[in-house]
């Protein structure tokens, strides 16, 4: 068997069907399928047990988050890679054609991921990587990179400014994965960037440029429900890399702009909430972090303009106007 296919699902049976239906549609067929059903409470597993496909494994656990389920299915599975896919996104027929010929002809690298399309509130983006500046405009400078190799110290360095590989996107060699710490269990959401950054300080990736997936995002997210506790642990696990690797510039210098960005995100989630003060606190605490002088005037913004404001604020500060 040449690929896992390892779909976490929680209360999803509104929408889990779609995302086995684009898996059985592949036109690679030498594939497993393995639902880890992390403690659902509807009737997903009905609709689970309506696919009669052979290839199909329903494994339940009690509910420990995305990574725990994850970890489950990695640990399950059979294959010699590994690919991944939310319950609520889909893959193109394709998908899995050509990221296992990938990862065929390329024996020096363990993980390959594409493009995808993004679908939010109605709104289509029909190529995520051309919004990631960092990652974006490193392989629209190499010659041919429509399928390129990236080498691991310039996807480690990219994944600490940004995230540019979704799971749903993403297959990996099944030996590599199990040499990482896996997902990050104590983290209820957001632990993709953790095990990117985990994986890639050993291992290298290639990049399809082809929207090969579809990312659909619900209002049930569970980035959306964590977004906070996400934004922090994310920045904290960068700050980890600057005292772990403090005489390497370069690492220096790419976290402390994640660390910036992401500072920028959560005084626009706390604006959104009307909740100036705690904007103001995320902004400061990002210039201590690093000496950004950019997200000064931010939190000067943040504490005075009144809450009748805050839409406006936000479109402001998020033009990059102080970046």
């Amino acid at each position: 068997m040449k690929a896992s296919v390892i779909i976490p699902a929680y209360n999803r049976a509104y929408i889990i069907a779609e995302a086995l239906e684009s898996v059985f549609a592949q036109t690679f067929d030498n594939f497993e399928v393995i639902v880890i059903d992390d403690g659902s409470t509807d009737n997903t597993a009905d609709v689970i047990k309506q696919f009669s496909d052979p290839r199909l494994r329903y494994i339940w656990k009690k509910n420990g988050g995305c990574g725990s389920a994850y970890n489950v299915g990695i640990r399950a599975s059979r294959a010699e890679y590994v690919s991944f896919l939310d319950s609520d996104d889909l893959w193109k027929p394709e998908k899995l054609s050509y990221e296992v010929s990938f990862l065929d002809q390329h024996p020096e690298v363990q993980g390959v991921f594409s493009d995808l399309e993004k679908l939010d509130a109605g709104t289509l983006t029909s190529s995520f990587m051309r919004k990631t500046p960092t990652f974006y405009g490193l392989v629209e400078r190499k010659p041919g990179y429509e399928s390129t190799v990236l080498s691991q110290r310039e996807m480690y360095l990219c994944l600490l400014r940004e995230v540019p590989i979704k799971p749903t996107a993403l297959t990996i060699r099944r030996t590599s994965a199990l040499s990482t710490p896996l997902f990050d269990e104590s983290w209820p959401s957001g632990n993709d960037w953790k095990f990117l950054l985990d994986f890639s300080r050993q291992f290298r990736f290639g990049y399809i440029d082809r929207a090969l997936a579809v990312l659909r995002i619900q209002d049930d997210a569970t980035h959306r429900v964590h977004r906070v506790g996400d934004l922090t642990r994310i920045i904290e696990m960068l700050r980890t890399e600057i005292d772990r690797l403090s005489d390497d510039r370069e690492v220096v210098e790419a976290a402390h702009w994640g660390i910036s960005d992401l500072t920028k995100h959560l005084s626009w989630y706390y604006l959104e909430k009307g909740e100036h003060l705690r904007a103001t606190a995320a902004l400061l605490r990002g210039f201590r972090y690093t000496f950004d002088a950019g997200l000064l005037p931010r939190a000067l913004a943040a504490t005075l303009l009144p809450d009748r404001f805050r839409g406006r604020v936000r479109g402001f500060l998020a033009s990059g106007r102080f970046s």
